[in-house]
């Protein structure tokens, strides 16, 4: 038998949903089964799947040691690299995403990754305790392609990644991304072309699954333009599906355009409109500088119009 305090990360939670991450393995008709029959409980009693977990409740597993350890799915952390913060309170904090390197782990292959990044940062901070935490992991509530760099949102607790998702979810967070085109696009679109996923080859196609809008503004005009996009929805691919939709397929697309090395695409920009227990981060705006190889690529392309609407945005030159 072992005994699970619940603490602030496990609080609010119904039963089933803790026992669910908590024994992952486990088929949830051996967990309804042992609650009733008591092989778990919650304080020494009967516990019921819809009970809500309260911080300082104990819920006690009568499993021997290997029983639950086979089911837990303890993880190996890999290895941390660096993290370049924009942002840190004690619920959240935001980071800058490098070209390059995957948001969250491959299935295929262990390799670099922002949340390995992100858990080794807050173990060497004292901020996460994976030994004390049962099924809260602090994650990021956005995720970037890999070949997309810029600002990542992440939960350091479970009360922090709940108001970032949440906040998210209705619209709080505005987002801009910068990418560049091969071609003249003139006028600001607004697109709300529906798509689907298309299956085994993580890639949209035309279809009516998903709904998505973006709204497109150029910056600059000429053989290839700098485009300013406000992703209004955050769907899968989409900012890459719209612009082949539109006829100008970001430059670098291997997916959606001529291919190349990687789309030229990065999460400059967010604006909080948000209230409730984000309200002290309402109006606040946090800006995500270029990578070298971004910029170089930029002035190669657009010329000397480049610099000067970076500046415009960023209000100086950014060349990191």
């Amino acid at each position: 038998m072992q005994k699970f305090e619940i603490g602030k990360n496990d609080a609010g939670q119904r039963m089933d949903r803790y026992l669910s991450k908590l024994l992952v393995k486990a088929k949830k008709s051996l967990l309804q089964k042992s609650l009733r029959k008591k092989n778990i409980t919650l304080n020494g009693k009967k516990a019921k799947a819809e009970d809500i977990l309260k911080e300082g409740d104990w819920v006690e597993v009568y499993f021997s040691d290997e029983t639950i350890e086979k089911f837990r799915d303890i993880k190996d952390l890999g290895e941390g690299g660096n993290l370049s913060l924009l942002y840190e309170d004690e619920d959240i904090l935001l980071v800058e995403k490098p070209r390059g390197i995957l948001t969250h782990s491959s299935q295929r292959a262990r390799e670099d990754n922002m949340v390995d990044r992100l858990i080794h940062y807050l173990i060497q901070m004292g901020d996460y305790a994976p030994r004390l935490e049962q099924t809260f992991v602090p994650a990021f509530a956005n995720r970037l392609d890999r070949n997309t760099s810029g600002i990542l949102l992440a939960g350091k607790t479970a009360k922090g990644l709940r108001n970032l998702n949440q906040a998210i979810q209705k619209r709080k967070i505005e987002k801009h991304y910068l990418l560049m085109i091969q071609g003249d696009l003139k006028k600001r679109q607004v697109v709300t072309t529906s798509g689907k996923k298309l299956e085994g080859k993580r890639k949209m196609v035309e279809g009516e699954d998903i709904d998505m809008k973006t709204i497109f503004t150029p910056l600059s005009h000429g053989a290839y333009s700098l485009i300013d996009a406000e992703l209004v929805t955050g769907k899968f691919h989409q900012i890459r599906y719209h612009m082949q939709g539109l006829g100008y397929p970001i430059f670098g697309d291997k997916k959606y355009g001529q291919g190349g090395p990687g789309q030229w695409l990065h999460n400059y920009k967010l604006v909080f409109h948000t209230s409730g227990d984000l309200d002290y981060l309402k109006g606040r705006v946090f800006q995500a500088n270029l990578g070298q190889d971004l910029s170089r690529l930029g002035r190669e392309k657009i010329g000397r119009d480049f610099d000067r609407i970076l500046k415009e945005i960023y209000g100086e030159k950014i060349d990191k």
